[in-house]
């Protein structure tokens, strides 16, 4: 969605340490080649963008939390299970 947007950019792609995916280029996942290298760590690419829209497990999603409130980095909790379902 990111990729195909005039209004927004990707700015950030995080994978879990030991991902074959890491390095390469995150648009390569949807055909769409970006220059948005996947990185294994977050803390580095917390900063890059203006809102983080997470789909990782609950202990990712709160340790990320805590980052976005430091860096004042806006936060999209895509994962039900740590706040809910919404609706």
């Amino acid at each position: 969605m990111a990729l195909a947007s005039a209004d927004l950019e990707l700015a950030a792609a995080v994978e879990a340490p030991g991902s074959p995916v890491i390095g390469k280029d995150a648009g390569e996942l949807v055909g769409r080649h970006c220059g948005v290298k996947i990185a294994s760590t977050f803390a580095g690419a917390v900063a890059k963008g203006d809102c983080l829209i997470d789909f990782t497990r609950p202990e990712g999603t709160l340790a990320y939390l805590e980052q976005c409130l430091k860096n004042g980095v806006r936060m999209v909790d895509r994962n039900d299970r740590v706040f809910g379902a919404a609706g």
